[in-house]
């Protein structure tokens, strides 16, 4: 389990970049790609099906849930 939620750490953070270089661009007033907004949604939906899957208790699982919650923020930031 410590090895998946390494690895969809690893992919949330990546995630967690590319909407904030998103948000960053409509803040400035420029137009942001439909396409690659839809994509980056069904990315973090992807990471947390991957989460949902793993099987985990004590810190991990506290760690999963935190993981969890960055993902449901950037799905909403990106809404």
């Amino acid at each position: 389990a410590s090895k998946e939620i390494a690895s969809v750490e690893f992919q949330v953070d990546k995630l967690t970049k590319q909407v904030s270089a998103i948000e960053i661009e409509m803040q400035c007033g420029r137009k942001v790609g439909e396409i690659q907004v839809k994509n980056l949604i069904e990315s973090s939906m992807n990471q947390l099906i991957k989460l949902d899957s793993i099987a985990a208790s004590g810190e991990l699982k506290s760690q999963r849930r935190m993981l969890v919650k960055r993902v449901q923020e950037c799905i909403e930031s990106l809404d």
